[in-house]
């Protein structure tokens, strides 16, 4: 199952690319950030802003739990 914990990132990817309008997910433990189109964003070093569509507790749960899975 996937869930939506953010919507609107600003993120970097490890090459240097800035990406905007990007969805937060998290399906089995791992992060998952989403494009506009749908397609999976991968190599995300740094989210430079967000909204929250959870409350911060649970963020910051499911945040740490992927964590631990790395």
């Amino acid at each position: 199952m996937i869930q939506l914990l953010a919507i609107n990132l600003q993120v970097c990817c490890t090459d240097g690319t800035m990406h905007e309008n990007i969805k937060l997910c998290v399906e089995n433990n791992q992060r998952v950030y989403l494009t506009a189109d749908g397609d999976e964003l991968k190599d995300v070093e740094s989210v430079n802003q967000c909204t929250a569509v959870v409350p911060p507790t649970v963020l910051a749960t499911a945040l740490h739990a992927c964590k631990e899975c790395e």
